[in-house]
């Protein structure tokens, strides 16, 4: 059996193969979206058009101890490798940092710290596990797609100054240069 499409349903990325799903549901056209006799909606990539992955290392100085918004950063770097629709994948090997999508204002970080505090974690160093080292986003037009009001936050819980790497992984359809 050939390949010859991948379709991406909620979170979950599956092989179609000639017109069937994952599921061996057929899919039905709808205008520009399509939909399987479950309506599961299905954002559908023709693999003829080329899906590609590039994968980014940044380097980010860090004060210790920190939050900071990479959102801007991370954009940017989408719109500079051509990333027209796809996913990016945001991720940090340091110890004791996390990648999290979150709202980026000082209440909220400050009720976030606050749990962690009391969950104990910042103290044995297990805020990225409660965390995570990362997250995935889906980018749709060259842009990457947030939701409202949510920002791409590095969380650095280390308390050591110095540069921390951060990993991002592009993977889909890029523009031709």
């Amino acid at each position: 059996m050939a390949i010859d499409s991948i379709n991406i349903v909620g979170l979950g990325l599956y092989i179609c193969t000639h017109g069937r799903n994952s599921y061996g549901t057929r899919i039905v056209e709808l205008g520009n979206a399509y939909r399987d006799r479950h309506s599961r909606a299905i954002l559908w990539f023709k693999m003829s058009r080329g899906v590609e992955v590039k994968i980014i290392k940044m380097v980010i100085d860090s004060s210790g101890y920190t939050a900071m918004d990479i959102t801007s950063y991370v954009n940017s770097v989408v719109k500079s490798h051509g990333l027209s629709h796809g996913l990016a994948h945001i991720f940090t090997p340091e110890k004791k940092c996390s990648i999290t999508l979150i709202e980026y204002e000082p209440e909220l970080l400050a009720d976030l710290e606050e749990f962690l505090k009391r969950v104990g974690c910042i103290d044995v160093g297990l805020c990225d596990a409660v965390i995570g080292k990362g997250t995935v986003l889906p980018v749709v037009n060259g842009s990457l797609f947030t939701g409202q009001f949510k920002r791409i936050v590095f969380i650095d819980t280390s308390r050591t100054v110095g540069e921390k790497s951060v990993v991002l992984t592009l993977e889909g359809i890029f523009k031709d240069d």
